[in-house]
């Protein structure tokens, strides 16, 4: 304990902590670092804001949620995502219609209309692909490149059991 004195003899002065105090800076900081820390980890480890795994060929007047799927070019086309092109789309700065997204009374949910076409081409201009409107593989794997889901990270351990043979 460190003491200063003054310049009369009974007047002393003590510059310490008390030990109560620094118990509460303690914790404090202790919480700041796992907040930090926190912070760090999520952001690190965050899924971005939207995500989709886009598989299927769309083009103007699809329909969100056809169950039979129809043949295009000889390979079966299931155009469920237009919802999610949609949501891509308005994520690249581009306006859809809140009629497309929602089928607008006449359909059952969203459809692939005028502004979501208009939105591909912009996405295709965007990307330098040819501006025909239609989502087919070339922006179906830039669409996959910018909004795939993260694959969610499996720790396998492998253990192994030995067995030993007496022989007689």
């Amino acid at each position: 304990m460190e003491t200063i004195t003054n310049t009369t003899p009974s007047e002393t002065v003590s510059t310490e902590m008390p030990k109560s105090n620094k118990n509460k800076l303690i914790v404090l900081v202790a919480f700041v670092l796992v907040l930090i820390s926190a912070g760090v980890y999520f952001f690190l480890n965050r899924t971005p804001a939207f995500c989709f795994d886009f598989t299927s060929d769309m083009k103007f007047g699809d329909r969100e949620g056809q169950t039979s799927p129809f043949m295009l070019k000889g390979v079966p086309y299931f155009p469920y995502e237009v919802s999610g092109l949609q949501k891509a789309l308005q994520e690249e700065g581009n306006y859809i219609d809140p009629l497309e997204l929602d089928g607008g009374g006449i359909y059952p949910s969203a459809f692939f209309g005028a502004s979501t076409q208009v939105g591909v081409r912009e996405f295709q201009k965007k990307y330098g692909f040819e501006q025909d409107g239609l989502v087919d593989e070339e922006e179906l794997l830039k669409l996959k490149e910018l909004y795939s889901c993260p694959v969610p990270v499996v720790s396998t351990t492998a253990t192994s059991t030995a067995t030993t043979t007496l022989q007689k």
